[in-house]
């Protein structure tokens, strides 16, 4: 049977990577997704700073599975000013970059961002010229891009418009990274992954009440967790699954990672 590989979020565990690896590593973290940007150090680039988490990591035993670039703000890929896109790309070109320093062959992405009333179609296409622009540079990095499922209001804010969207570009270097707090505000979690079955590169596990993201600890929220696991057996998945959450009291990583495998049926 496929398992999806369970990874952490070192700054959702409450740590700074670099000073605590070794830490994390001693709570039963064996691999991670990295958010950018980096944590700052002074006096360095932040190819440099790329450098310092890789190091830290390896030398704790803890591989750098995923890397989530930047979103909003001057990473918006959707924004209609055209000066402010060619900077959100140039961010994103640095965050491939990023991965290849830290041996990571996923870079998680958001289409966009908030989309006013009447742009959301135009929004997704400025979206989808961005990343094409995006996907030669990914190509010579070695990593694939993987877009994610975002909350109402924010561009590509439906698993189906997220298939549709990496189906339509059409390209190996693009694939999808599904969110389960995200599909629960939006509709259903378990069919939301079937929707992006045929295009999953990632998973986001955490919970909520399906009111907002709250990134809750699985099993604390309303998301059918066996039914969402059934319909990532039947996908095969076996790659990685994020839990983006902050450690428990009275757990430790290795207990996340067990509790969140029981919970899907493992």
């Amino acid at each position: 049977m496929s398992v999806p590989e369970i990874v952490h979020a070192g700054a959702l565990l409450g740590t700074y990577i670099v000073e605590r690896a070794r830490d994390l590593a001693a709570s039963g973290v064996r691999a991670v997704e990295v958010g950018l940007p980096l944590d700052e150090a002074q006096g360095l680039t932040p190819m440099e700073r790329a450098g310092r988490v890789h190091r830290a990591l390896k030398g704790a035993g803890i591989a750098v599975r995923v890397v989530h670039a930047e979103f909003g703000g001057a990473a918006d890929l959707s924004v209609a000013d055209v000066d402010a896109r060619r900077g959100a790309i140039e961010r994103h070109k640095l965050a491939l970059a990023t991965c290849a320093v830290l041996n990571s062959r996923l870079l998680v992405i958001h289409a966009g961002h908030h989309y006013t009333e009447g742009d959301a179609d135009r929004a997704v296409d400025r979206a989808a010229d961005s990343i094409s622009q995006l996907l030669d540079h990914a190509a010579d990095c070695g990593v694939t891009l993987a877009v994610e499922n975002l909350p109402p209001g924010h561009v590509l804010d439906s698993p189906q418009a997220v298939r549709e969207f990496v189906e339509g570009i059409n390209s190996p270097k693009l694939r999808a990274c599904y969110d389960s707090g995200h599909a629960n505000v939006t509709g259903d979690a378990a069919e939301a992954v079937d929707a992006m079955a045929p295009v999953l590169a990632s998973l986001h596990l955490h919970d909520n009440d399906g009111t907002a993201d709250q990134h809750r600890m699985l099993g604390e929220g309303t998301i059918d967790w066996r039914a969402v696991g059934d319909r990532v057996r039947a996908a095969s998945f076996e790659g990685p699954a994020l839990l983006e959450l902050r450690l428990p009291d009275g757990h430790t990583a290795a207990s996340m990672r067990s509790r969140a495998l029981d919970l899907l049926g493992y």
